[in-house]
């Protein structure tokens, strides 16, 4: 998905539209994640559904919250279905990665 930003943020239309979501979760803050498989990012949402945020990561398949950490399942988003990926480990405030664990096999969706 293609949107221009204006001041570094994405148009409103453009944050919140999924191109298969494939998984959510909440953390201890009422902060909803969302893995949207074909845009490459996790986005952020408070309970109302505000917009929070994205972090652009990749191709993402799951995401998990445990505590202070977010972990994604993804792959590039510039590789074919299936394709090897990885496990990222995340800040659950900043979204920096803290880490990955990668796997030689390959991921794919039903």
């Amino acid at each position: 998905m293609a949107s221009e930003s204006v001041n570094g943020e994405r148009p409103a239309a453009a944050q919140a539209s999924f191109h298969l979501p494939h998984g959510i979760a909440i953390d201890k803050d009422d902060v909803l994640y969302v893995a949207d498989r074909e845009n490459g990012r996790i986005e952020k949402f408070d309970m109302e559904g505000k917009y929070l945020g994205e972090w652009p990561l990749g191709r993402t398949y799951a995401v998990q919250v445990e505590g202070e950490v977010v972990w994604a399942a993804m792959q590039p988003i510039d590789l074919p279905v299936p394709s090897p990926g990885w496990m990222v480990k995340l800040d659950r405030k900043t979204g920096k990665v803290l880490g990955s664990v990668e796997s030689n096999g390959l991921h794919s969706s039903p």
